[in-house]
């Protein structure tokens, strides 16, 4: 909901490039860049709604919406009018943009995110899953470069690669060491990283410590 400069630009450069139908939640943020950029290059574009097709929110895309239905595009959503959008909406939605599009592009998430959770739906229904890595400065990029670490998502490039350092992980790693975690169960805890992340990272935190 909140992308950097830099994760806006990739979103809109991803949909030039790919050049086929866009599926996409409707909200701000990296949704609305999507759509947009469908918008502009005349692509057709789906927007998945949280709640009834008549409580369509963000309210400030209703403009958006408008263009969307205007340019053949299409609204959609499993909920009835007058249905109010909710967090748990959300996050049910999104199995809907997983089960229609063919392959799902991650451009921005954080390490916590709605982004991954559709993520999870795509690779049980079967569906590729493509993410772009980003600086790991970046909060709005953990998601993505966790996925992409840990092999849930195929790195997309647009340009040239953006490497994953793997210093990152150790550091959380050594961070957690230095919090008083000690078997990989507690530092993923304290780490926020992902138990197989800690176990790989485990034999070089351990000759720092020992």
């Amino acid at each position: 909901r909140k992308p950097s400069e830099m994760g806006a630009s990739h979103a809109r450069r991803l949909v030039a490039s790919l050049r086929m139908p866009i599926v996409s939640g409707g909200a701000k943020g990296i949704d609305r860049a999507a759509h947009e950029a469908a918008l502009e290059i005349g692509l057709p574009t789906v927007a998945i709604m949280a709640g009834g097709l008549d409580k369509a929110y963000p309210m400030e895309n209703w403009e958006l919406f408008h263009q969307i239905v205007r340019s053949g595009g299409v609204l959609m959503s499993e909920m009835p009018p007058g249905t109010a959008p909710s967090r748990f909406r959300f996050l049910q939605r999104n199995r809907l943009i997983a089960a229609i599009c063919k392959e799902l592009f991650v451009v921005e998430a954080a390490f916590r995110s709605g982004s991954r959770n559709t993520a999870n739906h795509a690779r049980a229904l079967g569906r590729e899953v493509y993410a772009l890595a980003g600086p790991w400065a970046s909060e709005q990029s953990q998601g993505c470069n966790a996925m992409i670490q840990e092999g849930l998502a195929k790195q997309y490039v647009l340009d040239e690669p953006i490497e994953i350092e793997p210093s990152w992980t150790k550091k959380r790693v050594e961070d957690a060491l230095r919090a008083g975690a000690e078997t990989p169960r507690e530092i993923a805890i304290e780490s926020g990283l992902g138990l197989r992340q800690v176990k790989a990272s485990m034999p070089i935190a351990a000759k720092t410590y020992s």
